[in-house]
């Protein structure tokens, strides 16, 4: 019974190796979505964030400043 345990973990660490690199990639590609969806929330729903960053005390006139930021980050993460 304890080589069939052994064997069990030997095979469930090669499985785990094995599927690391698509999970990891499908667990990138679904925070990508969660961030890109929220910003193009925001660029459609300006006024409503604007209120929103007014209701905290930072001016609305830094939401574009903010934008932009977050489109150089994402377009030249290295400069950014």
């Amino acid at each position: 019974m304890a080589s069939f345990e052994g064997a069990r973990v030997d095979w469930d660490a090669a499985a785990m190796r094995r599927f690391a690199g698509p999970i990891a990639l499908a667990g990138r590609g679904l925070m990508s979505t969660i961030f890109i969806l929220e910003g193009y929330g925001a660029i459609v729903n300006y006024q409503d964030v604007a209120a929103y960053m007014q209701g905290y005390g930072v001016s609305p006139r830094l939401l574009p400043l903010v934008m932009i930021r977050a489109w150089r980050r994402l377009l030249d993460p290295v400069r950014a």
